[in-house]
This record gives structure tokens, C-alpha cells and sequence, in this order.
């Protein structure tokens, strides 16, 4: 008997149930039911008890996170191809990583601005 006595309670059902139908097929063998279950209507992540200010400071929030990860943006500025030698007589490019933020205002209006967390030489 595949299944343990359950008193009266029904069998178990769901998408791994067993099925009378695979353990006829292949008696001695114990096989799956792989059918897809409807399933639940997604639940929203926000709680229901966030009220609307708390939603929009979440949200601000989350877009100044965004806006503070770090880009690696090549020759300081966005679109500009430069080099240089480095100290080992090698073609270097200097680098700043900057926030995604401050890339995207350089992209825009097309100057370096001078905010980034470090810069460097990436050479060849």
C-alpha cells in the first residue's frame, strides 16, 4: 500500500500526488503525477497595511539605491575614447567608478562631472 492509513481523511492531492492510473501501468514502481495545479493568484509584495506615503517613500528609496550603484565608465566620461601611457610604458585608459546616477547626468549632458567613488588606470 503506497499510502498510509489516514483514517478516513482523503488521499493526498496535488501536483506529486500519486495517480491510480501511473501505479497501474507499473505496478511495483512507484510513480509521479506531474500535472501542472492551477495555482494561487500572486500575492502583491507590499503589505496591505503600507499607506500610500510609506509606498512612495519605499519607492524613493529604492530609486536612490538604484541610482547609487557603482558604473565603471571608461576615459571619465561617457562616449569619449582616449590613452595614455602608463608607468610600465603600456596604453592606458583612465577609469571612474561612479554612481549609476552621476553616469546617467554625464550621458545627458555630455560633461564629466566630478563625483566618483575612485579612479584609476585599467591597462592593456
Amino acid at each position: 500500500m503506497p499510502f498510509p492509513p489516514h483514517h478516513g481523511a482523503a488521499r493526498p492531492r496535488g501536483p506529486f500526488a500519486f495517480s491510480a492510473a501511473a501505479r497501474a501501468r507499473r505496478p511495483g514502481a512507484v510513480a509521479l503525477q506531474c500535472a501542472v495545479a492551477a495555482r494561487p493568484p500572486v500575492r502583491p509584495v507590499i503589505a496591505r497595511g503600507m499607506t500610500p506615503r510609506g509606498k512612495q517613500i519605499a519607492a524613493l528609496f529604492g530609486i536612490a539605491l538604484a541610482m547609487s550603484l557603482p558604473k565603471k565608465v571608461p576615459c571619465e566620461r561617457p562616449g569619449r575614447t582616449c590613452s595614455v601611457l602608463g608607468p610600465d610604458q603600456r596604453a592606458c585608459r583612465p577609469t571612474d567608478m561612479e554612481p549609476f546616477g552621476v553616469y546617467l547626468l554625464e550621458l545627458a549632458t555630455g560633461r564629466d562631472l566630478p563625483i566618483a567613488y575612485s579612479t584609476d588606470l585599467d591597462c592593456d
